[in-house]
């Protein structure tokens, strides 16, 4: 594998042609993720995922910064979308012990509903 530098081709070593195959990989892998679903597709999501909603409010307040717990009830009551990589997902995840595969499995199944 080569690589341009300086508007030169230089060989890359085998340990810089599997970083960079690596790096691609991932970035590949990020493309296939969905990112954002309505609140309702999200909703049905946890519940078909056996989180309830009534649980998400209970881990919602319970958290202990004030002004974070209202944001995250707010985003949770009123938002019209959710972001994968918003703090109110955090904050459920976090609460549920989802991993980051969980999550995105999660995203994946609201956006079928």
């Amino acid at each position: 594998m080569k690589r341009l530098v300086n508007g030169v081709e230089v060989d890359l070593s085998p340990e810089e042609e599997a970083e960079v195959l690596a790096e691609r990989a991932a970035e590949l892998a990020e493309i296939g993720k969905v990112k954002l679903v309505s609140m309702a597709q999200a909703r049905k999501a946890l519940i078909q995922s056996s989180i309830s909603i009534a649980s998400v409010d209970a881990a919602l307040a319970g958290i202990t910064d004030p002004m974070e717990r209202e944001l995250a009830q707010t985003d949770w009551e009123y938002a019209s979308d959710v972001r994968r990589e918003s703090d109110l997902v955090n904050n459920i995840a976090n609460a549920f012990e989802l991993s980051e595969n969980e999550v995105d499995d999660l995203f994946t199944l609201a956006a079928g509903l």
